[in-house]
């Protein structure tokens, strides 16, 4: 089961600001937790790649985007989870598996973050990896999950090509069916006993990738409460 409880989806309605001291166009200064730099005048193009203090402020807000939406579709899946174990089973499926396939999406979109595809920033994602604790173990890290939603076009055509033979199920809400079955070609499906998200031939467990979202929401709106700065490790 899906749980999509988070620390808080709903951003603060303070007014934002980008760190406890001002931030002005022509110049930055820089508070005590932070002796990195005292200019936002730019590095030229052979110095090492470095996250300045006022620049955190929109990795985090970019994150942000990606975690309420996903945490968003885990809630709503919850609820639809909750009338399922109910005995309802009027709902239609495909609205509940556009939730699903936008928490892998935006779950693909929080993995670039930290493990850049392009290792021209592959810095970028050390930092941010430090930063928020973010392990290789990561269910996040997934290849085939952000392959899968970045390429979803290229994925699809594949996937159509081997259809050849079989039952076809364009979308699936409901128990795992039994291997007896017979051959099932699920274009779309999630197994409510098993957790399991099936898309385009792929199979992925949600919950973890789920915990994983809510464990860097919370942090990201603690970053926002404590002047939207990444967190500090002790």
């Amino acid at each position: 089961m899906i749980c999509g409880r988070c620390p808080r989806i709903a951003r603060a309605s303070q007014p934002w600001a980008l760190g406890r001291n001002p931030v002005g166009i022509l110049g930055y200064r820089v508070d005590e937790r932070d002796d990195r730099t005292t200019s936002v005048n730019p590095k030229s193009p052979d110095q090492d790649f470095e996250i300045f203090g006022y620049q955190e402020a929109f990795y985090i807000v970019s994150l942000l985007f990606c975690t309420e939406s996903a945490l968003g579709s885990a809630l709503r899946i919850s609820d639809l989870l909750n009338q399922h174990k109910g005995g309802r089973f009027d709902f239609p499926p495909q609205p509940a598996l556009d939730e699903l396939q936008n928490i892998a999406l935006q779950g693909a979109g929080i993995s670039r973050f930290f493990w850049p595809p392009n290792k021209k920033h592959s810095k970028r994602g050390e930092i941010l990896r430090k930063a928020f604790v973010v392990t290789e173990q990561s269910p996040l890290r997934s290849r085939d999950l952000r392959n899968r939603m970045e390429h979803f076009d290229e994925y699809l055509d594949d996937f159509l090509k081997t259809c050849i033979a079989g039952q076809f199920i364009p979308d699936y809400f409901g128990p795992k069916p039994p291997d007896d079955r017979g051959p099932l070609r699920f274009f779309r499906a999630y197994f409510v006993n098993t957790g399991e998200f099936e898309i385009l031939g792929s199979i992925f467990v949600m919950q973890p990738i789920v915990n994983e979202i809510r464990r860097l929401h919370g942090l990201l709106i603690e970053c926002e409460k404590a002047g939207s700065r990444f967190p500090r490790q002790s």
